[in-house]
């Protein structure tokens, strides 16, 4: 995995998941997986369309899915969510409910 700041990490049982952030040149989508018990880092294929890069955002995970909220890339403030569902490696955009 590339150094960066302003990125998220969630750790789920032996694995840590590590996305978006800024590397110092450019914001980044991409995500990567350590292996907590080799401490190797993996990059997956992942499926769908996945969020644009990013930094300053929010992910969560809950069942067998990461869920990534909003976020920067200087020019633009995302209100945004995308679901990784885990057991098919595929994003899902949803769109954030209105307040009334």
């Amino acid at each position: 995995a590339k150094c960066r700041f302003a990125h998220t990490s969630n750790a789920v049982g032996s694995w840590l998941f590590l996305f978006g952030g800024n590397d110092g040149r450019e914001f980044l989508n991409e995500l990567n997986f350590l292996n907590l018990s080799t401490l190797e880092w993996m990059n997956v294929k992942v499926g769908g369309v996945p969020p644009s890069p990013r930094g300053h955002h929010t992910t969560v995970f809950c069942d067998s899915r990461l869920f990534v909220f909003g976020g920067s890339d200087e020019k633009t403030e995302f209100n945004d969510l995308f679901i990784l569902e885990l057991g098919v490696n595929a994003y899902l955009a949803l769109q954030p409910a209105r307040l009334s």
